[in-house]
């Protein structure tokens, strides 16, 4: 068995099996859902000022039958590799992973990293793998999946009205130039969610790491959907909600939604994730579910999402393994 480096430079054989396994794997993890595309599998591969993005395959002459993914933070946690172990479902217990993970430990401690994290379902082929490895559980969170056609559309427009201290604002794509250093800011509120027992450093932003995000999403062809409360006596952005369309042919995927502790207690979180679905059901109508994790114990987003009609669709299991 070989194990190489994946890249967008790589032969286009090796960049189509490295999506095949990824549509594998969302298959069997989220069956409810549409599987990876290929623009999100190579934008998977691709690197910014903010993050390292690689990969290895794993063959068997020359068929592909496994690979990782791992992504190394350039700002902040410097210690850790995210990582995401594939392995062909007709081959595995034949120390496929066992391979991936050796060569990946070379990999990512020749970088300095002494620890990988990453997550598995809760009862799936992965959770087996990481206890195997000796990976520590620290953290459980929720895959939720949205019906859209279900969602009642009165409803939401109700909800997505703040109280009157504050204004709703959207956008698509590309956050308005007198708004992007507010916009940072409200992105720091995500530092507050739970991460379990597992240490992480506090993340900064400022306008350019929103650009950085932005232009990449756009490089990729992802349509992205914001929605922020303002207050309108401060002009700070009190919470914030992402919405992503990309080219999973049905589904989009809900992402951060934080609100800044001086602005909690004023149901921002829910108006805002109306607010944004509402923009969503207007504008691509081809979307009839969206996805969504959250921490199991995030008493905080999970009632939001129940009540916006998100069910639980599976657990996960957050892992860390020292190397």
């Amino acid at each position: 068995m070989d194990v190489v480096a994946l890249s967008l430079s790589s032969p286009e054989e090796h960049l189509r099996a490295w999506h095949r396994l990824g549509v594998e794997f969302w298959h069997e993890e989220m069956p409810d859902v549409d599987p990876i595309g290929e623009l999100e599998a190579r934008a998977d591969l691709e690197s910014d000022a903010t993050m390292q993005r690689s990969a290895l395959l794993a063959f068997d002459g020359d068929d592909v039958v496994g690979a990782v993914a791992y992504e190394l933070p350039l700002m902040e946690d410097l210690d850790i590799a995210w990582v995401n172990v594939l392995v062909d479902q007709r081959h595995r217990r034949r120390g496929i992973g066992k391979a991936l993970r050796a060569a990946l430990t070379d990999a990512v401690a020749a970088e300095g990293r002494t620890r990988m994290v990453g997550d598995a379902r809760q009862g799936g082929p992965g959770e087996e793998f990481a206890a195997a490895v000796g990976a520590r559980v620290t953290q459980i969170d929720v895959g939720s999946v949205l019906d859209v056609l279900a969602s009642d559309v009165r409803s939401l427009h109700a909800l997505a009205k703040p109280d009157d201290a504050y204004e709703v604002v959207q956008w698509r794509d590309r956050c308005p130039v007198d708004l992007v250093d507010r916009f940072a800011v409200a992105r720091t509120s995500m530092n507050d969610a739970p991460h379990g027992d597992e240490p992480h450093d506090e993340w900064g932003w400022d306008a350019a790491r929103v650009r950085t995000l932005e232009e990449r999403r756009m490089r990729w062809q992802v349509r992205s959907y914001t929605t922020v409360a303002v207050h309108v006596d401060s002009g700070e952005i009190g919470g914030f909600t992402d919405l992503l369309v990309v080219d999973r042919p049905t589904t989009a995927s809900q992402e951060d939604t934080g609100v800044l502790a001086a602005h909690r207690g004023h149901g921002l979180g829910l108006s805002v994730k109306a607010a944004n679905l509402l923009a969503v059901l207007e504008h691509e109508p081809q979307i009839t579910r969206v996805m969504t994790w959250n921490a199991e114990g995030n008493r905080h987003m999970r009632p939001v999402n129940e009540r916006l009609g998100f069910r639980v669709a599976n657990k996960w299991l957050d892992l860390s393994l020292k190397i």
